[in-house]
């Protein structure tokens, strides 16, 4: 706390074995990536929430290890600082390096990681592209619809349930309605039916869309937490993998992996090489 954020990481670089000649000039380029300049003399106590993550940062990508360990390394800072953030990390797996994050934003999971896998009472539940995660694990699609006229509401929430059974309307603001439609056929079968019903209904505007990562993580936590995920074997990961990406070459190659651990209640990013 008493050392400046360039002291701080000065050392680092000697603990790590930078050669002299080397030091200050990746130290300053560290500085410069973490954006600390107007700081990096002055004592770390008195740096902000975001500053100190930003440090962070700044001493695990001191030499450039070949794996980077982070925990939470957005929280606490701006969304200017994160996307920042972002793109530092992005370019440090560009370049080969392992990353291992814990993150709770969903959004993070899916600007950093290439491969997620969920993790459940300790045992590895699914695994694969975001895509894949979505599309095997989803629970449907979500319809948003804009209505001309308030007025029609009743009418477009009977007919859209109707049309789609099983469908259950999320919310309902004025004249902007979303529902949640079961997966059912195909995309374009979905589409066809959804753009009849636009048709017939006059639709201002709508969007149906797959389901979210976030919604996807939802899902497994309410399974979690009802316990049904005990009750499965733990082959279905096995067979979920061996399957639909086991052959795949890219699966020995490096790729973040995202995880979540209901007992510690935290999503963890890997890159397996």
């Amino acid at each position: 706390q008493e050392m400046s954020g360039e002291e701080t990481l000065l050392m680092f670089a000697r603990i790590r074995g930078i050669p002299r000649n080397e030091t200050q000039r990746m130290v300053q380029g560290v500085i410069d990536a973490i954006g600390i300049q107007m700081y990096a003399k002055r004592q770390i106590k008195t740096y902000s929430g975001g500053n100190k993550r930003r440090l962070s940062l700044g001493m695990a990508l001191i030499g450039m290890p070949d794996v980077l360990l982070l925990d939470e390394p957005t929280t606490g800072v701006d969304p200017k600082a994160r996307r920042t953030i972002w793109g530092i990390l992005a370019k440090v797996r560009e370049s080969g390096s392992a990353l291992v994050l814990t993150s709770h934003s969903m959004d993070e999971c899916e600007a950093l990681c290439t491969r997620l896998a969920i993790m459940v009472y300790g045992q590895f539940r699914c695994y694969g592209s975001i895509q894949h995660i979505k599309s095997r694990y989803g629970t449907g699609y979500s319809l948003l619809i804009r209505l001309k006229h308030s007025s029609d509401a009743e009418k477009t929430r009977s007919r859209v349930l109707e049309t789609f059974p099983g469908a259950v309307m999320k919310e309902h603001h004025v004249v902007q309605m979303n529902f949640e439609v079961p997966r059912s056929g195909s995309w374009s079968a979905l589409f066809e039916t959804t753009e009849a019903l636009a048709e017939e209904l006059q639709f201002e505007d709508y969007s149906l869309s797959q389901t979210t990562l976030e919604q996807v993580f939802l899902e497994f936590s309410r399974l979690a937490d009802s316990g049904e995920m005990l009750k499965q074997s733990s082959e279905t990961f096995t067979a979920t993998t061996d399957a639909e990406i086991g052959g795949d070459e890219r699966y020995h190659s490096k790729s973040p992996i995202l995880a979540h651990n209901y007992y510690d209640n935290e999503i963890v990013e890997d890159e397996r090489f």
